[in-house]
């Protein structure tokens, strides 16, 4: 608009300089979609990572507990010495 009413190379030459500042604006928004949109992908992920790594921890930890062995049966006579004939 300052270029047609002003009619001056300074003019044209911001007239110039806000169209393009309005360009990058339109290109960093739609960066920011982008970004916005590429991040809550991401989280979603990780959101199912947290999960499956949870699992993971929880079975290794029953991995590393050792499950008591039980005591074998002898077989034959047993002799208790403390009992009183």
């Amino acid at each position: 608009m300052a270029a047609s009413v002003l009619n001056s190379p300074q003019a044209t030459e911001a007239s110039i300089f806000i169209v393009r500042a309005f360009v990058k604006l339109r290109q960093a928004i739609t960066e920011h979609k982008k970004l916005t949109w590429k991040i809550s992908q991401i989280e979603r992920q990780l959101s199912g990572h947290d999960n499956q790594i949870a699992a993971i921890i929880q079975t290794i930890k029953k991995l590393i507990q050792p499950t008591p062995v039980p005591k074998k049966r002898r077989i034959g006579f047993n002799i208790d010495n403390n009992k009183k004939h």
